[in-house]
């Protein structure tokens, strides 16, 4: 479109599911158009998952929704801590209410565009709306944090557009055309935002396959492909039947299940692709069972067939049925992975870093200024810490004014005082240092101003130094950022970790077993696969 057609580049938006997809795309482009001239052309061009392009958006717009523009966006794990204190805050028994279901009820909502008032509204039995109060407290802390969660980032950008009907018009004019991936997969926000931005031109090509469609329970719904051609009666569709990836007798094995399938699209798939080992079936008696079994094919294969580690995907439904490959591949010194087990940028001491980089970037954020207060053993108790939190609400101050306001009306002793200052101290001047240097460099200084190396040593040696080499693969990671990236700044980068996925992080070059549910293993290829624990899926 861009050579061929004249269309300038920063008229186009290409969505895709994964940054992992988005990535493969630029890379794909940027191999394309070689030379600097062609380079420049593409520069405008938006690429991206449907969370970053809007968080791009709401960077630019957000304080029209009475938002500052340096909003930090919640992880998983920061959500469900800050559910846990609405929970507490509203007295209410968490073991009842628990915090992990309340977030995927709120999640859901979110996907389906419910804001508050429409699920306080739709809630109609008694814990629903016990569950609409929880909704309604978590939002307000959000609010008052400067921060949103991962589903906020599309439902706001839908609210955006759809109160400002200027602004959505500035957007249409931009996006004139717009291409979106895996449409099979989008929930019912990521939908609207599509027919929000595509009405004004009707500009829209999607790629998707409704046989391929496996996130229902993220909120995906398949009618929305289904019924493409009745939401845009003018649009063509192209069948694109042949297989490049698999042999013929994976491909008949595949189209001889999921012809069952009520709701698709009728297609015959074919590949010039001859040969192949036949799909192997094997009856397990019990978990174990199955995973020594899959262990002795493996060393089979790679004792017999000269086949590496890397060349091996274990598939399974939930993460949580990795146990007993886990244990079997232990037991015989196997080198595997488990992708979506414990993340990176999960890791506490790789949080308690980031907690110190997101309070520098924005001081409204509540989540990171307990996390720092209850690790960086300055003495603040409950008590103190909850006259902070007042102060902080009742006279509209972010949590740094009010610590150094609670200092002076708040009896603390004088070691703590000292302590609470210095910590003040601290943060005021790598705020201002954020402003001269790299984001690398002002993650080395924190590290070195708060003798981070020297506190983990204190847990002993052994246990140290994992958490230390984590640390050092952090600022490598901001540093490869700073890199990789046009926008280096601090504010990028906490956006790109909390916006990553699991599958992100997979590069698969080390020689290992990959262990990973098959949603994850989406747009994967692998010589040999095993699809364990059949009964657990579900026929449609």
């Amino acid at each position: 479109m861009i050579f061929q057609k004249k269309i300038n580049s920063s008229n186009v938006l290409a969505v895709t599911f994964t940054n992992k997809a988005a990535q493969e795309m630029k890379d794909r482009i940027e191999f394309i158009s070689k030379d600097i001239s062609n380079r420049k052309i593409m520069k405008g061009l938006w690429m991206g998952t449907f969370h970053s392009i809007c968080a791009r958006i709401l960077r630019q717009e957000i304080d029209i929704l009475g938002y500052d523009k340096n909003f930090v966006i919640y992880d998983k794990g920061d959500q469900l801590s800050m559910i846990r204190g609405c929970i507490k805050t509203l007295d209410l028994d968490n073991k009842k209410y628990s915090p992990n279901i309340i977030s995927s009820i709120i999640d859901k909502a979110k996907n389906n565009l419910e804001d508050v008032e429409i699920f306080e509204y739709n809630a109609l039995n008694y814990y629903k709306k016990i569950v609409a109060k929880v909704y309604t407290q978590y939002q307000e802390e959000l609010f008052e944090n400067n921060a949103l969660d991962f589903n906020d980032l599309i439902l706001l950008t839908v609210k955006l557009f759809k109160e400002n009907p200027e602004i959505l018009e500035n957007y249409q004019n931009k996006f004139r055309y717009i291409l979106v991936d895996e449409y099979q997969d989008i929930n019912f926000a990521q939908y609207q935002l599509v027919k929000l931005l595509s009405e004004k031109y009707n500009n829209l090509f999607v790629v998707g396959d409704p046989d391929q469609s496996i996130y229902k329970f993220r909120g995906a719904d398949l009618n929305n492909i289904l019924r493409f051609e009745q939401d845009f009666p003018h649009s063509k569709v192209i069948k694109l039947e042949q297989n490049y990836r698999s042999t013929k007798v994976i491909l008949e094995g595949a189209s001889n299940l999921i012809k069952h399938n009520k709701n698709r699209k009728e297609k015959e798939l074919w590949t010039n692709k001859k040969g192949g080992q036949k799909i192997r079936c094997y009856e397990a008696a019990s978990a174990l069972d199955e995973a020594i079994f899959v262990s002795q094919e493996i060393t089979k294969l790679n004792k017999e067939d000269s086949k590496t580690f890397k060349d091996f995907a274990i598939l399974y439904r939930t993460n949580a049925q990795s146990r007993s490959f886990e244990e079997i591949f232990n037991k015989q010194g196997i080198p595997f992975r488990v992708v979506g087990g414990l993340r990176f940028y999960e890791r506490k001491e790789v949080k308690d870093i980031l907690a110190y980089l997101r309070f520098i970037h924005d001081q409204k954020d509540g989540v990171s200024f307990l996390r720092i207060i209850n690790n960086a053993k300055l003495g603040i108790g409950k008590i103190t810490l909850s006259k902070i939190e007042e102060l902080a609400r009742k006279n509209n101050l972010n949590f740094h004014l009010a610590l150094k306001q609670g200092l002076r009306v708040i009896k603390i002793s004088r070691d703590r005082k000292e302590a609470i200052n210095k910590f003040s101290s601290l943060i005021d001047e790598l705020n201002e240092k954020k402003k001269e240097i790299k984001g690398s460099e002002l993650l080395i200084e924190l590290i070195r101003k708060i003798n981070y190396y020297e506190e983990l040593k204190k847990e002993g040696e052994f246990k140290a130094q994992s958490k230390i080499e984590n640390i050092k693969e952090l600022i490598l990671a901001v540093q490869e950022f700073e890199v990789n990236n046009e926008d280096k700044s601090l504010t990028a980068f906490l956006e790109y970790v909390a916006l990553i996925t699991d599958i992100d992080l997979y590069k698969g070059e080390e020689d290992v077993i990959t262990v990973m549910t098959l949603h994850s293993a989406k747009g994967l290829e692998f010589p040999v696969v095993f699809i364990t624990l059949n009964p657990c899926f579900k026929a449609r």
